[in-house]
């Protein structure tokens, strides 16, 4: 009798487990095949860039017109990227400029001197900065640094599924150890019936 009641546990059991895992394949296949605007975090992460963020604290992503290619400028100093002409320049600090070639993830480090030119705008995307991007030598801003909020409103459901697919391996160990458990109940409670008595 208690089997059975366990057995139908199992079932259900078995079934939350598909849904959870079903639903983290989806998410993975939907972060795949979305083309999505990469945070900041995700770049530095993908390319594998490291520097001294206490040496240069400030950042400004920029994504190219084809989608896949990005301009990561950190700088010492905030407005080191201004406007102006239809252009973008850096006048200080470094620019990595990353792309994939042949499945590689490939950064090229440039130092930037006074207005080193990063494209035309109508070919850039600006993503995210941590200062606001202004005009050359005037005050009024381009492009803003995006508030809490706006990055929050922001996050589309393949961002969310992506933190969901990072933690699949994760869901996955507990359903199965719990799955284990309750395999392993009715042996359990006989054996301790079989030593109480």
């Amino acid at each position: 009798m208690i089997f059975i009641k366990f057995k139908k546990y199992v079932v259900v059991a078995l079934a939350v487990l598909c849904v959870v895992v079903s639903s983290c394949v989806s998410a993975f296949a939907a972060d795949v095949n979305v083309d999505d605007n990469l945070t900041y975090e995700q770049v530095v992460s993908k390319w594998g860039i490291k520097y001294d963020t206490s040496k240069y604290p400030y950042y400004v992503l920029i994504r190219k017109s084809n989608k896949v290619d990005y301009q990561l400028v950190i700088s010492q100093n905030k407005n080191a990227v201004d406007v102006k002409n239809g252009l973008a320049f850096a006048d200080s600090g470094i620019t990595y400029s990353c792309f994939v070639s042949n499945d590689s993830y490939i950064c090229n480090t440039l130092n930037n001197s006074s207005s080193t030119s990063l494209g035309l705008l109508s070919e850039l995307t600006f993503l995210s900065s941590n200062y606001d991007v202004k005009y050359d030598r005037k005050d009024d801003v381009f492009f803003q640094q995006p508030t809490l909020l706006s990055k929050l409103l922001s996050l589309t459901p393949s961002q969310v599924g992506e933190k969901v697919v990072g933690d699949m391996a994760i869901l996955t160990v507990c359903g199965i150890g719990c799955l284990a458990l309750l395999i392993s109940l009715p042996v359990l409670l006989k054996t301790l019936h079989k030593f109480l008595n």
